[in-house]
């Protein structure tokens, strides 16, 4: 038995969120030989593009005179985007023959705030996503909403341009269920081809704290092999027997010609204060090619390394 009084029983928004309902039915539901409730089933879409966590009704129930014989509240939670539910009200035995009519109210919405990553004009990223499970690279993990233990952000992108892509770095922020900001990542790409799609994972190393529920994702900068024709793919420091230390790492050139190139290691005590500096020379590093790099550095007597960075240079042939 429908009513002739759906008062807002069509869609309700809230804060541009969006609950259609589609379908809404007030009925006689028998529960014995001899009694029967009346039960109010409506069926909602969420026609948003954002994960609800929790919509909340109130249904009125009138009698043929419209007089306001019974109120119920209800809660739908983890409503996806697109998805449909069914929500079912049941009234008392006593009110079955009272009840003629209903007016169903969206009291509130609370949903996830809305994940963003933003490509440039060189890099479009086509798809995201958070994955789920202790450790985003355990075969068994799924889309959704993660723990900050272990956390990855995952991404598809493509180069749209049609030059090489040396160096993209991203800037990832993940927040909690109230919009706080729990974590911020650099990330880094290298060598992408021309027209070439790669599949990445942006991770948070938090090994305790709060829920991720969404992010933030732009580009900070892209470099061309144009302008970064050698490129550094790794480095490390190491401790040797002597109480030395060697800064060791490889080398790419990126470029269609021969290289020579210079690294640079600045090391810092743990003040942050500049204790060294240490230069390499790599000449004619062929196209495509790797070689590797590496100098030792002796620290005056009560020094000691506590970070340091490398740059890389090309050096123009003449």
């Amino acid at each position: 038995m429908s009513s002739p009084y759906e008062v807002n029983c069509n869609s309700e928004v809230t804060d541009d969120i969006k609950i259609s309902i589609i379908k809404h039915e007030l009925f006689n539901k028998e529960i014995s030989e001899t009694s029967s409730i009346k039960c109010l089933t409506i069926h909602f879409k969420n026609i948003s593009d954002l994960y609800i966590l929790k919509v909340s009704f109130t249904a009125l129930f009138y009698d043929a005179q419209r007089n306001l014989v019974h109120t119920l509240e209800q809660d739908l939670s983890d409503f996806e985007a697109d998805a449909i539910r069914v929500l079912n009200i049941e009234t008392a035995p006593a009110l079955t023959n009272i009840i003629e009519s209903y007016e169903l109210i969206i009291k509130s919405i609370t949903a996830l705030p809305k994940s963003v990553a933003t490509g440039n004009d060189m890099v479009e990223i086509f798809k995201h996503n958070l994955l789920i499970g202790a450790d985003p690279y355990d075969s068994t993990s799924t889309s959704g909403l993660i723990e900050l233990s272990i956390g990855a952000i995952a991404l598809s992108i493509r180069n749209v341009t049609d030059k090489v892509l040396s160096t993209i770095i991203f800037n990832a922020e993940l927040y909690d269920i109230d919009n706080n900001l729990i974590d911020m990542i650099r990330h880094e790409e290298y060598e992408l081809n021309p027209f070439t799609s790669r599949a990445i994972m942006i991770s948070s190393r938090k090994y305790a704290g709060n829920h991720a529920v969404s992010y933030k994702v732009n580009i900070v900068k892209t470099y061309t092999s144009e302008k970064e024709r050698v490129q550094i793919r790794r480095h490390e420091k190491s401790i040797l027997p002597n109480g030395g230390e060697r800064i060791s790492g490889l080398l790419k050139n990126l470029s269609t010609d021969k290289a020579d190139s210079a690294v640079i290691a600045t090391l810092f005590d743990s003040k942050d204060e500049r204790i060294g500096i240490k230069v390499a020379i790599i000449k004619e590093i062929a196209p495509g090619s790797i070689r590797r790099f590496s100098f030792d550095y002796y620290p005056l007597c009560g020094e000691k390394t506590k970070s340091y960075n490398v740059e890389v240079g090309s050096i123009n042939n003449v």
